[in-house]
């Protein structure tokens, strides 16, 4: 089973959380997103190793993927936000250091 999603999102989330913090104070929501994803993360691996065949597992597998995919074009969009601003304010910065 494919958990390079759920993955990919926890490094991001691990990334971002200290800069989230300073910037936005929205380090509990980050932190609630993370706990969720390792959840999502822990039951895919369970299900998969258990080769559990049963169409309420099935469903809620087919249903955890794409929420992760969700949380991924999510977390890749603040990111992107992130670091916009961060190239923004750079900008700004030599810009004012160059009328000065």
């Amino acid at each position: 089973m494919e958990f390079s999603a759920i993955s990919s999102a926890l490094e991001t989330i691990g990334e971002l959380t200290q800069e989230v913090t300073s910037l936005w104070g929205v380090d509990e929501q980050v932190q609630g997103l993370a706990n969720e994803l390792r959840w999502m993360q822990s039951f895919l691996q369970v299900a998969d190793a258990r080769r559990v065949d049963h169409e309420v597992i099935r469903t809620s597998v087919v249903e955890i993927r794409e929420l992760a995919y969700d949380a991924e074009d999510v977390i890749e969009t603040f990111s992107l936000k992130v670091a916009s601003k961060r190239k923004d304010g750079f900008s700004n910065c030599i810009k004012g250091l160059l009328v000065s």
